[in-house]
C-alpha cells in the first residue's frame, strides 16, 4: 500500500540491520518494508549524521521529525 506511515520502531530495525552491515534486500525481506523505502531511510540516516544510539535514545515524536 503506497504512502502507509511506517511505525518509528521499524525504522530503528532497519538503522539497526544497516548498521551490522546487512544489505537493503535482507533489511527489506526482515522487515517487510519495500527495498526502495529502506534505501531512502537508510540514505536519510546517514545524511543526518547521527548514530544508531542517537536514535534509539530519540523518542517516537522526535524520530518521526526527522524521518
Amino acid at each position: 500500500m503506497a504512502n502507509k506511515p511506517i511505525a518509528m520502531n521499524k525504522i530503528r530495525q532497519i538503522i539497526k540491520l544497516h548498521s551490522y552491515k546487512k544489505g537493503k534486500k535482507f533489511i527489506s525481506q526482515q522487515t517487510g518494508i519495500a527495498r526502495n523505502t529502506v534505501k531512502k531511510y537508510i540514505q536519510r540516516f546517514q545524511g543526518l549524521r547521527l548514530t544508531v544510539q542517537d536514535i534509539d535514545e530519540m523518542d517516537d515524536q522526535r524520530l518521526d521529525e526527522l524521518f
